[in-house]
């Protein structure tokens, strides 16, 4: 009977050890997934934003030319631009072009709700633009910033040089880039078939 007793006392003692064991490990477990959580900024977890959307923080080139609106919809209001509206005595309103760079707020499908990046005196300018108008921008092995020619605003005088003037912009660029070489290419690196697919062929506007 003490035989059986001790094996019994035996068996409880290593029953309480394995699940002490077990407790720790995953204790273990919890606390490295706590950890790794933790290092998510919570800047960097998507929210809901409009309608429907989430928080997208993706910096965009623009085609095309877009009047901002208020909300997500062509009903909302324009955003009107003061300044200009009081040197011009005429109503002006902010707009995003070929040559505005901007930073996606929030993507909510069809519409996204974008902040002038480029040019920076108006990186107070935020507003919602169809989401077709955006585009990804082109980029190098390296990273760095490839200006096309869709970054440009073309007419007949200045559409038969746009290989050199697109050039010509990667090297003032690249000069004011502060040593920053992921802000734009250099214009050395730029072969000329690269330049030839960014030339639009499309005739210039009259």
């Amino acid at each position: 009977m003490n035989h059986f007793r001790q094996s019994c006392l035996v068996l409880v003692l290593l029953g309480s050890a394995c699940n002490q064991t077990s407790s720790s490990k995953s204790d273990g477990r919890d606390e490295t997934a706590v950890k790794a959580a933790s290092l998510v900024s919570p800047d960097q977890v998507p929210r809901r934003c409009g309608k429907s959307g989430i928080t997208d923080n993706s910096t965009m080139a623009v085609s095309g030319e877009y009047e901002l609106r208020s909300g997500p919809s062509q009903s909302s209001s324009r955003i009107r631009n003061e300044k200009a509206s009081e040197i011009t005595h005429t109503d002006q309103y902010q707009q995003v072009d070929n040559s505005t760079t901007v930073r996606r707020l929030c993507n909510d499908g069809e519409w996204s709700e974008v902040q002038i990046v480029e040019p920076d005196w108006l990186n107070f300018v935020r507003g919602w633009v169809p989401s077709h108008f955006l585009r990804e921008i082109t980029k190098d092995e390296s990273g760095a910033r490839v200006y096309v020619a869709d970054d440009f605003i073309w007419d007949k005088d200045t559409r038969p040089y746009q290989r050199e003037i697109v050039r010509q912009q990667h090297r003032i660029c690249f000069a004011f880039a502060d040593g920053d070489h992921k802000k734009c290419s250099s214009a050395t690196t730029l072969r000329n078939d690269s330049l030839d697919t960014s030339i639009s062929s499309e005739p210039a506007p009259e």
